[in-house]
């Protein structure tokens, strides 16, 4: 298992990406320091906005944004941003299909140490119900960085989740990654295990 919670591979992710693309800016519900956003802030301050406990603003912000040709990644726990926003996401980000980008800490329930309230297993059912989004669920350090890395390329409504803890490592660093594509990790006699990129 990795020492590296998934949300600081995601942090760093964000910030080394700020350096590669000039047009990311960040977002964060004045959690950045829980999200890891705080990384690209400290990064790039001039491209990071925190706009306070305003969740469904930060989704409007970031709508806005996209249409000036920015990519925004806006970050909150993923309760937030799935539920107080939603709104938003359905109305200014899916149905005008506006490149955005939505982050989703603490995701499943492992912000354990915040109480059932913090915890969100929805977040996938809704996201993935929402009208042309991409929902992207890393499954340890390396997919987390790549599809950090790669997000940015990827045009339209975007969900990322992230979970707090660390998680096993499955992939080498150098093995292929692809949005929507199924990885074999080995061959089963009773069971197949498959990790999915979606």
């Amino acid at each position: 298992m990795s020492e590296t919670p998934l949300r600081d591979v995601f942090g760093k992710a964000l910030a080394e990406l700020g350096s590669l693309n000039p047009n990311v800016v960040a977002l964060d519900a004045d959690l950045a320091g829980a999200t890891r956003s705080i990384h690209f802030g400290k990064a790039h301050p001039d491209r990071f906005f925190n706009v306070g406990i305003a969740e469904a603003n930060m989704v409007s912000i970031a709508a806005g944004l996209s249409t000036c040709g920015k990519i925004p990644y806006a970050c909150t726990f993923s309760f937030l941003i799935t539920l107080r926003a939603l709104d938003q996401i359905r109305s200014q980000v899916c149905y005008p299909h506006l490149n955005v980008k939505l982050v989703g800490t603490n995701a499943g329930i492992s912000g354990f140490g915040d109480g059932a309230t913090h915890q969100e297993v929805a977040d996938l059912a809704i996201m993935r119900a929402m009208p042309g989004m991409t929902v992207v669920v890393p499954s340890d350090e390396v997919t987390m960085r790549q599809a950090v890395l790669q997000s940015a390329d990827h045009v339209g409504p975007f969900y990322l989740r992230v979970p707090r803890v660390p998680a096993p490592v499955f992939h080498s660093p150098g093995s292929p990654f692809a949005f929507g594509k199924g990885v074999r990790l080995r061959e089963g006699v009773d069971v197949t295990i498959v990790a999915m990129r979606m």
